[in-house]
């Protein structure tokens, strides 16, 4: 309500301002053309031109003091808006967008998923409030990570129209799949690990250093002298969560060596302890390798469009930071 009252006080204003100046706007024959009376020798009076003026300002006023009134009303709920925190509305769209419930959810699922959602809307506008009163908006390491953000999200609706709908494989393209990648069907195993979790990002110079020392011990303690933060602990590895490529060469190990795998945006440094064959059934082997094989279709989709940008884009690399490569093999 403090909002509609200070918006009713400059109303108050705006005609207290306009009342008092009337007289000075009339004379000085600022207002458009006056729709005024007319004297027997056909000139108009100056009577007419001041209500004429006042006549077709009455209705400019009218507008003005509801739009003013308008904009000082307390924002409420309804409609396509779920909520309001403060002056920040939370639309359907919002909530929906956060819930992200599969359709063919329950209704109670739908509520439950909506009730927090609607939490974590609340509690994110609140801090974002909090935020930009303290000037963090206006930070250099917020504008990179607003640019990052959008750009992240610009990246995935043009891939998303890049990939368009693959055609569905051939029922040779899903057999030669199965037969080239028997780590996610025939072959497929769980692979007891031991494992070192890195914190953060590790140069992989660092990372190959570690692997050649062929101990876990051995490489927990370097890295307790380096100050380099890692985790311990002992983990079950499914050979049909990497790449294939990747999983064919992990279980090609022998028990004990030691390898590095990055794998969700972390890297390991790892070995095998033991192994069990974890073999999918073949009725399903279709549907997943269907599956793979239009991943694969549609990665191959982007990376031909990717590679048309770059040519007919002008890029230049300062040479400190270009990335080198790779030299072909012998």
């Amino acid at each position: 309500m403090e909002n509609a009252w200070a918006a009713g006080k400059a109303v108050l204003t705006v005609i207290r301002s306009i009342g008092s100046n009337w007289g000075a706007w009339v004379n000085s024959n600022q207002i458009g053309v006056a729709c005024g009376n007319r004297n027997d020798d056909g000139h108009s009076s100056p009577r007419g031109h001041a209500a004429g003026r006042q006549f077709r300002l009455w209705p400019v006023i009218g507008g003005l003091c509801a739009s003013l009134l308008l904009l000082g009303c307390d924002k409420q709920p309804g409609g396509q808006v779920v909520a309001v925190v403060g002056d920040d509305e939370i639309t359907l769209t919002e909530l929906r967008a956060e819930a992200r419930t599969p359709p063919t959810a329950a209704e109670p699922e739908v509520l439950a998923a909506n009730a927090a959602a609607l939490e974590r809307l609340t509690d994110r506008n609140l801090l974002a409030k909090y935020a930009r009163d303290k000037g963090f908006d206006r930070s250099p390491d917020y504008v990179a990570r607003r640019r990052q953000i959008e750009q992240q999200l610009l990246a995935t609706l043009a891939i998303r129209e890049l990939a368009g709908t693959p055609p569905k494989p051939s029922p040779a393209e899903v057999q030669k799949f199965i037969d080239a990648n028997p780590t996610l069907f025939a072959q497929r195993q769980r692979l007891d690990i031991d494992r070192i979790q890195l914190a953060g990002r590790v140069d992989q110079p660092v990372i190959q250093s570690l692997v050649k020392l062929q101990d876990l011990d051995a490489t927990a303690a370097r890295l307790t002298a380096e100050g380099i933060q890692f985790r311990r602990g002992r983990g079950v590895f499914d050979t049909a969560s990497v790449d294939p490529g990747v999983a064919k060469q992990i279980a090609a190990l022998p028990d004990g060596e030691v390898f590095d795998l990055t794998m969700n945006g972390a890297t390991y440094i790892a070995a095998i302890t033991g192994r069990a064959p974890l073999p999918s059934t073949p009725a399903n082997w279709n549907g997943l390798a269907t599956a793979a094989v239009a991943r694969s279709q549609v990665a191959s989709r982007v990376e031909t469009e990717l590679a048309k940008l770059r040519k007919a884009t002008p890029i230049q690399y300062d040479a400190a930071y270009r990335q080198a490569k790779k030299a072909p093999a012998a």
